[in-house]
């Protein structure tokens, strides 16, 4: 949202809500959230961001809120049709998709519930190939792409055509992790493995050589984090000279 993202709450700050602004480099407080939550996502969708589903120490939400940054309010719309928590999140073509996640604190579930704001309307799509939690999305070339858990896998949906593919496999278990489109490739960050121990690599999937490697390493592991792409602002000056005809 014109180079600014935004951090929702965690554990111990259930309500607060800050939004950084890249081109200040500063971190900035906005309006609470109507209802605490943590192990939620965040999706942006039509000019506002979404806080969606959850846990708010007691049950898995099915809550939704809006957040128009205008007006600084945040604003109750039609909740989730299965009520969970540490699910994938992401949008495309003008709706926000819901994929996975957890109903409670053991199971997990393979429902992919879409949004369409415009009928205000949830709906179920074809479900994953598995169930997971600790997962998270990225849209990227028409198709939504889907990593974490216990999948050792990367799979992609396709929103037009409501299925589900096998992208590529993992040797571990990256539960928790991230993942962010940028220059044509898909960068996987962070997660936990099998013994629960965090993770400092990132792995690259290049979309068009369809390669998976090892892109670097982390300054430290990272687990249960956002990944995301920001773009850069430039300023583009043009010299005027004196009696040219400006286009």
């Amino acid at each position: 949202m014109r180079n600014k993202e935004r951090d929702f709450s965690g554990k111990e700050t259930q309500h607060e809500v800050w939004k950084y602004n890249a081109s200040l480099n500063k971190w900035i407080q906005v309006e609470y959230l109507n209802i605490g939550r943590w192990r939620h996502k965040m999706a942006v969708l039509s000019g506002k961001v979404y806080a969606v589903g959850g846990f708010d120490g007691i049950t898995r939400l099915n809550s939704v809120e809006a957040y128009d940054p205008f007006h600084n309010c945040w604003s109750e719309v039609v909740p989730l049709l299965v009520n969970v928590s540490s699910f994938a999140a992401t949008t495309y073509n003008k709706k926000l998709y819901v994929i996975g996640g957890g109903p409670n604190g053991k199971l997990a579930t393979d429902r992919t519930q879409c949004y369409d704001p415009a009928a205000n309307k949830w709906s179920l799509k074809s479900p994953m190939p598995v169930e997971a939690k600790c997962i998270n999305a990225v849209t990227f070339n028409d198709h939504i792409y889907v990593v974490g858990g216990a999948m050792k896998a990367l799979y992609s949906y396709s929103p037009a055509e409501d299925s589900w593919t096998l992208v590529t496999q993992f040797g571990h278990e990256r539960a928790s992790c991230g993942i962010a489109a940028c220059n044509n490739k898909l960068f996987i960050t962070g997660g936990r493995d099998e013994k629960n121990e965090v993770i400092a690599t990132v792995l690259c999937w290049d979309t068009e050589n369809k390669k998976l490697t090892e892109e670097c390493v982390l300054p430290r592991g990272v687990s249960h984090h956002g990944s995301v792409t920001v773009r850069k602002s430039y300023t583009h000056i043009r010299r005027i000279v004196p009696g040219a005809v400006s286009v």
